[in-house]
């Protein structure tokens, strides 16, 4: 009876513990920040954010902007960025000005679950 007793209880808790279900989101949400100089504040950006995902070459493109961050829901992985548009930003004295610019990185870790952020120096052309 004990021996019974014993195999039962070791079935459920085998039943118990293989039921668990793991899920592992292949999905991430990114957020691609631009960043200008310390006296100038960003206003609106107008542009293109292209996301290339360095292992399967897949490249994600991004046109809507919040200010100066860009969001995106992509796979979690490597990513090369880069940004092209225009930017109206002010300085300190509050003068207003509008220009193009760029901005990129070669290689950006974009793998935790949730949510992931990336920080990039503008160019101006």
């Amino acid at each position: 009876m004990k021996r019974l007793l014993i195999i039962c209880m070791m079935t459920c808790g085998f039943i118990i513990s293989s039921c668990h279900q793991d899920e592992d989101s292949l999905f991430t949400e990114a957020s691609i920040v631009l960043q200008g100089e310390t006296d100038i504040v960003l206003d609106r950006v107008q542009g293109t954010v292209s996301l290339t995902n360095l292992n399967t070459t897949q490249v994600f493109t991004v046109s809507s902007f919040e200010g100066n961050i860009a969001r995106a829901s992509i796979l979690r992985g490597s990513y090369a960025i880069l940004v092209e548009g225009t930017a109206q930003y002010h300085d300190a004295s509050g003068k207003t000005y509008i220009r193009m610019f760029r901005a990129s990185t070669d290689y950006v870790g974009l793998e935790k679950e949730g949510h992931n952020e990336a920080m990039l120096n503008i160019i101006w052309m």
